[in-house]
């Protein structure tokens, strides 16, 4: 394709056309993991406001508080949601609810998709005086940051992902919805 159109504008504008076209393929449009990044970033600072005064985690802090045994996370999503991945070692929502008082030694952290839902969930929490912080970025952080996640069988490289606007799982990870 680059070729077509330099063999049709390069002699007309010179070297600015295949200079142009260079940078924009070298850009890779947006696609990389680092857009990616940015992407789940932009989406949960949209949802931030209905929960600002909510304690955050980003998923660098929260591997290393589950590195040391001092964390447990708390997966907001639903069942469908949950079978096909959880972040490793979490409990459901339900299962933290029957008695939440048994994690008071640790900082319980949760998480769904992107954190919109995880994040509502802490903020009602907090109000009934349990101590809850939202996983920035949930579980697509999670997987960006290295952490992984389990289906039940063992380690797996299938996220779900709520739909496709969320499909931004790193290289080697795929969305399902």
């Amino acid at each position: 394709m680059y070729r077509d159109v330099l063999h049709c504008f390069a002699p007309r504008f010179g070297m600015v056309v295949p200079l142009a076209l260079i940078l924009v393929g070298a850009s890779g449009c947006g696609s990389g993991q680092e857009s990616r990044k940015e992407q789940i970033n932009t989406l949960y600072e949209k949802h931030r406001k209905a929960f600002r005064e909510t304690p955050e985690l980003s998923a660098d802090a929260a591997l290393a508080l589950q590195r040391r045994g001092q964390a447990v996370f708390v997966d907001v999503r639903e069942e469908k949601e949950q079978v096909v991945s959880m972040i490793a070692g979490a409990i459901t929502k339900k299962e933290f609810e029957r008695a939440p008082e048994r994690y008071t030694n640790r900082v319980v952290i949760a998480y769904c998709t992107i954190g919109a839902r995880s994040g509502e969930y802490a903020a009602t929490k907090i109000k009934h005086g349990i101590a809850v912080s939202n996983l920035r970025g949930s579980i697509l952080s999670w997987i960006h940051a290295g952490g992984s996640i389990t289906n039940g069988g063992g380690t797996t490289t299938n996220v779900h992902v709520y739909g496709p606007r969320w499909n931004l799982v790193p290289d080697g990870y795929h969305a399902i919805w």
